[in-house]
């Protein structure tokens, strides 16, 4: 495995289909697919869960006038048996190892710049 160190450390597993229940204010995500290894291709079995705070877009603008909210998701934590390396289930719409969603940073990339503010030292 030279050449690539990311394998070796935490990957992450994208799930596309997948079922999201409210449990507490929390989001559970359980994947409605067998999960393979990303390393060796075997079948990953479930070891507990994780929790990931998100931020995502909000449903309503919330009383700070902010139209986003922050949410806690519940993830599967996941071992495969034959490389021993642990995974965690992520569905498609949070990025790897970003705090916003998906669809927040496309937003933030489509949007047109109101305004470019001077540095403070150039003013």
């Amino acid at each position: 495995m030279t050449g690539m160190p990311f394998l070796t450390s935490r990957v992450m597993v994208i799930i596309t289909r997948y079922s999201r229940r409210n449990k507490d204010g929390k989001i559970k995500i359980l994947g409605s697919e067998d999960s393979i290894c990303p390393i060796c291709g075997y079948r990953l079995t479930f070891r507990g869960t994780c929790r990931r705070k998100a931020v995502i877009p909000a449903d309503t603008v919330g009383k700070n006038g902010r139209d986003v909210q922050k949410v806690e998701y519940i993830l599967r934590v996941l071992v495969c048996r034959r490389c021993g390396k642990t995974h965690r289930e992520l569905p498609s719409e949070l990025v790897p190892y970003k705090r916003h969603s998906l669809s927040l940073i496309c937003q933030e990339i489509e949007s047109p710049i109101l305004h470019v503010m001077p540095a403070p030292h150039c003013a």
